[in-house]
């Protein structure tokens, strides 16, 4: 199904590129690939110039489109037209064999003799075997470009004639007999039903390396790979044991890798490894893939995604907002690094509808009045606010994207990690209000939470839970009032009210009515003590019954809303009863 999907994103591509005369996909036996240096050499194969193609960092290089990189092992195995400068120039680095680099030099050359026998026709080719075979190695030392090349010792390598502005690969009857040489098939080839495509074709042996996964080795990995006798079937080698055709593995890897590839805006890092990316059916979900991006990531541009959410929230996601591509299907592939291989973290599908109805609930879950000023806070900083990051599970962020996607349940450890946080930080944070919000929304359908409820505050919540946090945030706030901001009553009272009220309720209302008798000696707080007194008692007079000697764990979760909520709305409120709690 993940091969399938990524064989007809390619051809999707190859068809919006006939469309539009711009191809964003590389032609089959070619690819994009970085090349620091370009050898110039003339018409009789003298080296003119060293081109660096670096940036001024030194760290990227111009990426061009060259011949596709063969699978490497340990043996001998040069590409055609580019290398790095052990195979193109036969250059010995420290450590390595003269004998063995040698025979690299001669694959390198009798690779392109043997992928163009007739040379001669085209004076690129004969140009550069002449200059390959006349020891281009103290050509480029006497070049002062040389020790860019010398520090730089595994730098791919290519050429182009001085005449030229295109490599010599890129040649037109290069690039012809390159297209005749790709569709001969190799004597000792075997066929079979690909199990992608269905066709009765020849089988890749190897398929070529996924790159740009988080955490992979530099020359990438592979989702199919079968290099042990342990996972192999009987008297099967290699990719035959899971049939796909040589077109088959080039189109699925050549889309996956430009999906990873590093300008790519349809993936991203999650905190925990896994790198995600997605991509839609049918070329009208273009603006879907854009989204999908601005949704989850902070970073680049804020504006921008504020802006992408805002939209979002306002359709109702039944097809308005893409009406063009509602019964379109989405695909979201969740990668992680595993040795030279890549596993599968998940690998979501659904319509574009359906996807969006589960990411708007999770947006309207989390939404509070604070987020509307700023922005919604991305799956890594709702992390954050629960623990550190380095901290929790390893899958962790990955679980929680997945039950956005699917609408399934969050997490039970970022509702209990985020009740913890509290307690141990006594307070309540935007974000941890956010994530109590959402689980309790989702996470416990049969009770009476509700998002408007839990929006901003609710003077009619009777939950005892919400009640009594609401209650301790007016007595944090009259103590701070009292002590014109010097000390507070959550540092000592907040978690013992929020998981065991009947053991301290009693002390809390004899300190407040300590702290009341404080405000009315001045005749400048006298009328702010009025005000507070008729809050505590309008907040008393909705607890019916004896308080509970402890609180479940829903209730903690509405304790702590009921405290945020009501400390929001002292900074909120239009109606302040005097300058000095404005000033507070």
């Amino acid at each position: 199904m993940i091969l399938q999907s990524l064989y007809e994103y390619y051809v999707r591509k190859e068809a919006d590129s006939e469309l539009n005369g711009q191809s964003s996909l590389t032609p089959s036996g070619w690819e994009r690939k970085e090349i620091p240096f370009i050898l110039v050499i003339d018409s009789s194969g003298q080296l003119v110039s060293i081109e660096d193609q670096r940036d001024e960092n030194g760290k990227r290089a111009k990426a061009y489109l060259v011949p596709q990189a063969i699978k490497k092992t340990s043996a001998i195995a040069a590409n055609l037209f580019w290398d790095n400068p052990e195979y193109v120039l036969g250059y010995v680095a420290e450590g390595k064999k003269a004998e063995r680099i040698h025979e690299q030099h001669q694959a390198f050359i009798q690779k392109i003799r043997d992928f163009f026998p007739n040379h001669h026709t085209d004076i690129g080719i004969e140009a550069l075997l002449n200059f390959l075979i006349h020891d281009p190695l103290t050509q480029a030392m006497a070049l002062a470009e040389w020790k860019n090349i010398e520090k730089a010792s595994k730098s791919n390598l290519s050429f182009r004639l001085s005449t030229d502005t295109l490599l010599i690969c890129q040649r037109p009857i290069v690039m012809s007999l390159m297209d005749t040489n790709n569709k001969t098939e190799a004597t000792d080839a075997i066929k079979g039903h690909c199990l992608v495509t269905g066709e009765y074709s020849t089988i890749a042996r190897l398929h070529p390396a996924i790159k740009g996964v988080f955490g992979t080795q530099t020359a990438g990995g592979n989702i199919v790979s079968f290099n042990l006798d342990a996972f192999r079937f009987y008297r099967k080698h290699q990719g035959n044991n899971a049939p796909i055709s040589e077109k088959a593995t080039e189109t699925y890897t050549k889309a996956l890798n430009y999906l990873l590839r590093r300008e790519s805006q349809q993936k991203t890092l999650m905190g925990d490894g896994t790198t995600l990316v997605w991509w839609a059916e049918q070329p009208e979900a273009r603006q879907i893939e854009e989204d999908f991006w601005l949704l989850f990531v902070e970073r680049d541009n804020p504006d921008k995604r504020s802006e992408a959410i805002r939209s979002l929230l306002k359709s109702p996601w039944n097809g308005s907002q893409y009406s063009d591509s509602e019964n379109t299907k989405f695909f979201i592939l969740g990668l992680a690094p595993n040795a030279a291989r890549i596993a599968i973290r998940f690998f979501r599908v659904a319509t574009v509808t359906e996807f969006g109805k589960n990411i708007s609930a999770y947006f309207k879950e989390i939404a509070l009045p604070h987020f509307e000023e700023t922005s919604f806070p991305s799956i890594s900083s709702l992390c954050a606010a629960i623990n550190d990051l380095d901290r929790l599970p390893a899958n962790f962020q990955g679980r929680l994207f997945e039950s956005i996607i699917s609408g399934t349940p969050y997490p039970k450890l970022l509702f209990h990690s985020a009740l913890h946080r509290i307690r141990a930080t006594r307070f309540v944070t935007h974000n941890a209000a956010a994530i109590l919000k959402a689980c309790l929304i989702r996470n416990f359908p049969n009770s009476n939470y509700h998002r408007e409820v839990l929006m901003t505050l609710q003077e009619d919540n009777r939950d005892i839970g919400y009640v009594l946090g609401q209650l301790f945030s007016i007595y944090d706030k009259l103590k701070e009032e009292e002590t014109d901001g010097r000390a507070n009553r959550r540092d000592k009272f907040f978690s013992a009210l929020s998981t065991r009220p009947c053991a301290v309720i009693s002390r809390l209302e004899h300190l407040s009515q300590c702290d009341l008798k404080k405000l009315r000696r001045s005749k400048e707080t006298r009328g702010l003590a009025i005000t507070r007194e008729k809050q505590i008692q309008k907040a008393m007079s909705k607890l019916a019954g004896p308080i509970p000697p402890t609180l479940s764990v829903e209730q903690q979760a509405m304790f702590a809303l009921g405290y945020y909520h009501q400390r929001q709305d002292f900074f909120t409120s239009k109606t302040k009863p005097t300058d000095q709690e404005d000033a507070a």
